[in-house]
Order: structure tokens, then C-alpha cells, then sequence
């Protein structure tokens, strides 16, 4: 009675009021991709109302749920009226969990009990009697019109059953909202704020169920012997430490320094295994403007920090580590990133702080930590073991790209996304990755070389589209989606296809390209949403191209910006200085090749030879290095590379020699000021944008000279 006559009415009201964004009851039906999008059951593992939170979870990125015409049997086998009573109580703490206001209004359904109440209260009169006679005439009425609409025979026997069914129904109605504790399979949970479930064999951490909304892990004070599906996860912080002022390190920045105006990536590679911890929080220090006293106290809410490094900040990264372990001993804390994927053991090696570094693609490896797997058994893992440092086997590189969640949902609990700013795109605008991983050979380029490969491994047209879905609903103000993959143009078709499904959406759209893509593919980008191209040319010289392996020639590039601005598509071109082969005639070559394809806009960055990267190998080899320092005292780059004909101070001044020709031209000074006039949004971030540059200019001027230089 209880599912057919008051949870089966329930859930078609419910469809009625409004749209169906939830699952419910033990036959669902779901595509595997869709269910691996989503986390897979672990996602769903430690949730009270696990059918509800699956169906949720599905309808958050994009997709329909729908209800099935057809009514499946359902048999509550329970042994006593004791069991059956408990199993009625934890379905009403789910409903109340779920749904707090509609279950909490749920009580005007509650006519036959309401009006016994009343009759108690009162006394008997005409009107109270009236009332219980139309109560019990309509739910006796409602059951007949209930079960010939279900084409079922009306069971007419259990019809004095009715006003005691009611009663029960309503007292449970009262003690779902008087206490947090279930009883599932002969164990006793409690109810967590967000509808995690906890062993009463410990107490719920209220901090940790109170910082999301979102599905989060099961917590336990006690230790209790649990299988690999029923492990808790650890409350995990993934951090983006603080360091020097404006520098942008993070998980999702190509060159890892301070730029010439203020600028900030997302930090996707933090964003996605934090997709895939429930519970978790991601923290991005620099743009917030954190500092260490800041997060300091945080590290006594977590018991794991997952913190991303880069070369140039790995000394301020350890030094957060450290303070963070001071501050909870118990904290366990492990670094990931390119510059401790290359060379885990000298990471291991330099601090205590660090107890085990995630290599590669670190996702899956990460949330397995999470899970608090031992670490000996977690592929692509380096860690600290009675004080030897043990690595286990390499993690399968990642195929099934639809697997990974979608980051704009740690995008909108964590970040806010008005602190990430990019000059050359539109603000606000949202960047993630719809693929890993370059089919180009460019030595200096260190994501392909470290984490990502060389191999393009793409999600479906269809996962990106429903996530850039989601993230118009989460963030409607948004003006700019920028698609962050190595080269988005590797797979022509692929990108096209991308192109024609976003059109659907109605978004404006950037990414990254080649000096390649053939006009057609341009006009097709171009006709569905594309903006802008990002493009690196890096050298006007090709020797110099042929010697970091680009694969493109400057007749190619020249025709495709001829394209590409033909179409009315806006170009970003980035450009290096210093890469081996790099003479004083080349840098001057550089700049004119630059000032006759005339990009929009443009950014010009120094050779950096990363750990981990063929530009750094041959460095080391040729003897071109001048230390391990790539950044300034301000997080700004500088030259580690001197050849014996370029040293490296001459590579650092070139850049401002670059910014000053390429910019302070009639032509490209009319276009600036033109873009200004015609937005007002643009005018104010120009100025500050301008007035940012050349006090970075400037500073540049007042470093002083490179000891080689001077010699």
C-alpha cells in the first residue's frame, strides 16, 4: 500500500509540478558512458537516497531523465512488521533528505489522520465529522480511480486497511524529522546534511558535511574493517599553493610565470580529480590572493592535500607543504604536476612533508588515494616507505576520455570565475580540455612531454557538449568558452563536428591551432561560434623551426593567417625567444615576421627548458643552461639558456624589444583604441591592462645585467 497508494501518486504529481531531474526506485536504466561520466557508482556509494543522487548527478550534466510507461512489480518482502516499519522509516528520512520542503508539505495529503487529530482536539461536531467522512470517501475513492487507471483489480479486502495505513504513514511522516539515523542490512547509519552516510560506530564530522552540497564521502571517527566499495573517502583539499605575487603556476598554465599584465589559468588538472572525489575542495591560492597564514588553519578540516607544482615555484610549494604538516601532523600530503612526474624521487627527496608524488596522468590515481587504497597497490605512484622511496608500475595511459566528470562543477562550487582573466579572450570566459595529449613534436613543449603524450585522445562530441550545456546554466554570463586542448585542430573532422554541435548552443568560442588548418575547416569554425584562434608560430625563422621540430613552414603559417583574418577570425599569436639556433638576426627576423602577419594580439615568452622536455636534455648536453632558475625575484620569467653567440640577458631584453615594435605602431595603437570606443568593458580592462604592461616593462628595464653579459 505504502508504494502504490502514496509513492507512485507522490512521483507523478511531482512530474506534474515540474521537471523530472531525479531517479527513484530499484529499476533504472542508464548508458554506461553516461553512468562513468558521472563517477560511476562510487559517486553514488555513500548517498542515503543512491537512486535519486544517480539520476541527479545525470541530469546536472545536461541529459534527460525520463520516467519509463511501464509499471515494474514490486514486492516488500519483509519477515515482521518490526523490519517493515524500519525499512518505511529510512524511505521517509530519504524523501526528507531529498526533498526538505516538498516532503515537509507532503503533510496536507495527510487528510484521515489530520482530521482524527482534529476530532480529539475538538471534539466531535458536524464539521469535523464531515471532514473525516470526505477524507476517508475521497482516499477510498482516489485507491478505486488509482488501480483501474494501472489496470489492476482493485483489492477490496485490504479497503478497512486504508485509514490504519494512513496512520502509520503519518507517524512516520513525524519521525523522519526527529532523529538522522537508518537502518540498512542489520547496521545502523546516520544521516548526513547533505545525505552521506555515516557508521554510528563513529560521530559525523559536521565541518565536512557542511562545506558541500555536493554528494561527499562517508566519514567514521572508528576504524571498521569495510570492503573497497564501502572504504570512505578522506577529506581531500586539492591546492594550488600561494607563491609569488600574480604567478600563474597552476595546474592549467603552459608557461609557469607571472605575465606581462595580470592573468589567470584555470587549473583543469586540479579541477578534474576533484570531480572525482566526493567531498573534496579545490583552492586556487593565486587568483583568490590566498597566502600561507590563510590556509594555515585550513589543514586541520582535511586529511589529504593533493598540491600542484611547477618548476619555478616547487621550493614555495614544499615550504606550504611543510607549514601544512606542522599545522596537522596527521595530514597526509603528495604533489602532483609535470615537475615531480619527471623526477619523482629527487621530489620525495627534499622534503619529509611530502609522503608520495602521482606521475602521469594522475586522476584515477589520486582518487584511489582518496579512497585510502595503501599506496603499494595505486599504479603511477612514487612514495616515501620507512624511509625508502618505492615506486609501483605506470598507470595505463587514460583511453576512455568520457570517463573523466566534468570540471565545471568543481568550477562552480570552488572558483569564482570572475577572478580569471585572460587579455586576449573575453572576460568572463571558462577554459577546459576536450582531449589530452599532441600529435606535434616540439621540443620545448612540456605537457606532451610529461603528462599528456603525444597521442590525441579525445572525449565524444557529445561529452563536451553536454558539459558546455551544463556551464551555461551554471554560469550564464559567461561570454567566452575556451577550449584549452594542446591543438584542437589535430583532428579536423572532430573539430568540425565539435563546431556545428556548439552552434546548437549558441556560445562564442577559442582554442588553440595550428599555423596549418586549411580555409575550409576555417570557414566551417568560423560560421558556428569560433572567435578566436590561438596560435603558436613561436620563430620567423625557419631553421630555427626545423630545429625544435614544429612542423610547420612560414609560407604555410602566412597563408593560413591570410585565412583566418579573410574570415574575420581574431588571432592570437605566441611567440619564443631563445630557442636553440636563436641569434640576434633571428630575433630581428622574429619581429618582422610578426609585424607582417599582424596577429591581433600577441605574447612573446622565453625558451624555457623544463625538466622533462628535449629542449632541457639537449641544454644539458650542449652546456646551454646558466642555472636551474627560470623566474625572477617577481615570478617573472628569465632566461635560463646563453648560447656562446646570445647570452641570455640579450634573450630577456629581446622581449621588451618585441612588446615595443609590435605594439607601439600607428596601426596597431588606431586598433586598440578603436576596440576601446566600441566597449566600454573593453575601455576599462585596457587601461588597466596598459598601465599593467609597462610597469612590467619597466621592471624588466631595471634588472640588472646578466654577469655574462656584462663579460
Amino acid at each position: 500500500m505504502f508504494i502504490n497508494e502514496w509513492f507512485l501518486p507522490a512521483a507523478l504529481v511531482g512530474m506534474r509540478l515540474e521537471p523530472l531531474r531525479h531517479a527513484f526506485g530499484a529499476t533504472i536504466a542508464c548508458r554506461r558512458d553516461t553512468l562513468l561520466s558521472i563517477g560511476g557508482f562510487e559517486a553514488v556509494a555513500d548517498q542515503l537516497a543512491d537512486d535519486y543522487m544517480l539520476g541527479w548527478l545525470v541530469s546536472r550534466r545536461g541529459l534527460r531523465v525520463a520516467l519509463a510507461p511501464y509499471i515494474v512489480e514490486n514486492i516488500v518482502a519483509e519477515p515482521d512488521l518490526r523490519t517493515l516499519f524500519f525499512h518505511e522509516l529510512r524511505w521517509t528520512r530519504t524523501f526528507r533528505t531529498v526533498r526538505p520542503l516538498s516532503y515537509f508539505f507532503s503533510l496536507v495529503t495527510y487528510g484521515i489522520p489530520l482530521s482524527l487529530l482534529w476530532l480529539a482536539a475538538m471534539g466531535p461536531s458536524r464539521a469535523v465529522l464531515t471532514a473525516l467522512t470526505a477524507h476517508v470517501a475521497m482516499r477510498c475513492g482516489g485507491r478505486v480511480i488509482l488501480y483501474r487507471a494501472l489496470r489492476r483489480p482493485v483489492p477490496w479486502s485490504s479497503t478497512s486497511l486504508v485509514p490504519i495505513r494512513d496512520i502509520v504513514s503519518f507517524i512516520l511522516w513525524g519521525l523522519s524529522f526527529l532523529g538522522n539515523t537508518v537502518r540498512w542490512n542489520d547496521r545502523r547509519f546516520r544521516v548526513g546534511a547533505a545525505g552521506q552516510l555515516a557508521r554510528r560506530a563513529g560521530v559525523v564530522g559536521q565541518a565536512a558535511l557542511e562545506r558541500s552540497t555536493e554528494p561527499v564521502g562517508l566519514r567514521t571517527e572508528q576504524e571498521e574493517p569495510v570492503n573497497a566499495t564501502d572504504r570512505p573517502y578522506l577529506r581531500t583539499l586539492f591546492l594550488h599553493p600561494p607563491s609569488y605575487d600574480g604567478f600563474d603556476g597552476g595546474a592549467g598554465a603552459r608557461y609557469q610565470a607571472r605575465r606581462e599584465i595580470r592573468s589567470f589559468w584555470y587549473p583543469t588538472w586540479l579541477a578534474q580529480p576533484a570531480a572525482l572525489v566526493p567531498g573534496s575542495r579545490l583552492i586556487d591560492a593565486p587568483p583568490k590572493g590566498l597566502t600561507l597564514d590563510d590556509l594555515r588553519p585550513l589543514a586541520r578540516e582535511y586529511e589529504l592535500a593533493i598540491l600542484h607544482t611547477s618548476t619555478p615555484s616547487f621550493s614555495h610549494d614544499v615550504e606550504v607543504a611543510e607549514a601544512l604538516k606542522a599545522e596537522n601532523p596527521a595530514l597526509r600530503v603528495g604533489f602532483v604536476g609535470a615537475h615531480v612526474a619527471v623526477n619523482p624521487e629527487r621530489a620525495l627527496s627534499t622534503s619529509e612533508a611530502i609522503e608520495f608524488v602521482a606521475r602521469a596522468e594522475f586522476d584515477f590515481t589520486i582518487q584511489e588515494v582518496a579512497r585510502g587504497n595503501p599506496l603499494s597497490t595505486i599504479l603511477g605512484l612514487s612514495f616515501r616507505d620507512n624511509g625508502k622511496i618505492r615506486h609501483t608500475p605506470d598507470r595505463p595511459v587514460l583511453e576512455n576520455m568520457d570517463s573523466l566528470p566534468f570540471v565545471v562543477d568543481v568550477y562552480k562550487r570552488d572558483l569564482v570565475i570572475e577572478h580569471y582573466a585572460i587579455g586576449y579572450l573575453l572576460h568572463p570566459y571558462i577554459s577546459l580540455y576536450t582531449g589530452r595529449g599532441c600529435r606535434s613534436k616540439c621540443t620545448f613543449c612540456l605537457w606532451p612531454q610529461t603528462v599528456g603524450g603525444h597521442r590525441y585522445r579525445t572525449r565524444s562530441v557529445e561529452h563536451v557538449a553536454s558539459e558546455i550545456a551544463v556551464a551555461t546554466r551554471y554560469f550564464p554570463h559567461v561570454r567566452e568558452y575556451f577550449f584549452d586542448d594542446d591543438t584542437l585542430t589535430d583532428d579536423l573532422p572532430r573539430v568540425e563536428a565539435l563546431a556545428r554541435r556548439l552552434a546548437k548552443l549558441g556560445v562564442t568560442w577559442s582554442c588553440n591551432a595550428k599555423a596549418n588548418v586549411p580555409y575550409d575547416t576555417l570557414r566551417v569554425l568560423k560560421d558556428n561560434g569560433l572567435r578566436l584562434l590561438l596560435v603558436g608560430y613561436e620563430s620567423g625563422n625557419q631553421k630555427i623551426l626545423n630545429n625544435v621540430k614544429k612542423g610547420i613552414r612560414l609560407d604555410a603559417a602566412r597563408q593560413f593567417t591570410t585565412h583566418a583574418k579573410a574570415l574575420g577570425i581574431k588571432l592570437h599569436g605566441t611567440f619564443i625567444l631563445g630557442l636553440p639556433g636563436e641569434t640576434r638576426e633571428t630575433m630581428e627576423e622574429t619581429i618582422r615576421f610578426a609585424r607582417e602577419i599582424d596577429p591581433d594580439t600577441v605574447q612573446v615568452s622565453i625558451a624555457a627548458p623544463y625538466p622533462g622536455t628535449e629542449l632541457y636534455r639537449q641544454a644539458l648536453t650542449n652546456g646551454w643552461l646558466t642555472g636551474d632558475v627560470l623566474v625572477d625575484a617577481r615570478g617573472a620569467q628569465v632566461s635560463a639558456l646563453s648560447y656562446p653567440h646570445l647570452v641570455s640577458s640579450e634573450i630577456s631584453h629581446g622581449t621588451e624589444e618585441f612588446y615595443r615594435r609590435f605594439y607601439f605602431r600607428p596601426r596597431k595603437i588606431f586598433a586598440i583604441a578603436k576596440e576601446m570606443i566600441a566597449d566600454r568593458r573593453v575601455l576599462r580592462r585596457r587601461l588597466v591592462e596598459g598601465r599593467e604592461f609597462l610597469q612590467f616593462l619597466a621592471a624588466r628595464r631595471r634588472e640588472p645585467q646578466n654577469s655574462r653579459a656584462d663579460a
